[in-house]
């Protein structure tokens, strides 16, 4: 699209691209030895359907990954006569994001967004949350999440969705 074809569109592009940029964030993490010094287990799991409250059979709400969680506790557990607290002890320190991409603020309907938190095109990391939990982030990953990208300088805004 666009008067020199500059533009990009598609359906689906938000999630290619957040499934994308995931899995280069894990093969860049395996290539620099991140596994061989990681005591965790680094993961992704990308879902046919996308939003964290899809509950289809393959979504974000359905039981797979805790089921493979389960499934890969116990494999590392296997033998161990602590192995039923191997999973508990994996739910509690994981962290899990839901990434997805926000639409910037179009100079049309600026008022849509709450003030000094509208995403701005090109500017970073946007933190979503929602009352209904539409969205993984909570008190904690927001926090990790902020600072992660102020390090990296690359923090844009945090971003509320109205309840309706």
């Amino acid at each position: 699209g666009g008067v020199r074809s500059e533009f990009v569109h598609s359906a689906r592009l938000d999630n290619l691209a957040s499934c994308f940029l995931s899995l280069r964030g894990l093969i860049d993490h395996v290539e620099n030895g991140g596994v061989e010094n990681d005591a965790d287990i680094s993961m992704i799991a990308m879902f046919d359907h996308e939003e964290v409250g899809s509950s289809s059979a393959t979504g974000a709400g359905s039981p797979i990954v805790g089921e493979a969680v389960k499934r890969i506790s116990h494999a590392l557990g296997a033998g161990d006569a602590n192995s039923p607290l191997v999973y508990d002890r994996a739910i509690q320190s994981s962290f899990c994001l839901s990434v997805d991409q926000a639409h910037a603020v179009h100079p049309n309907y600026a008022s849509k967004h709450e003030k000094g938190h509208g995403p701005k095109m090109n500017g970073g990391m946007v933190i979503k949350r929602n009352a209904n939990q539409r969205y993984a982030t909570n008190g904690v990953t927001g926090l990790i999440e902020r600072e992660l990208g102020k390090k990296a300088s690359w923090y844009n805004c945090r971003m509320n969705s109205r309840v309706t």
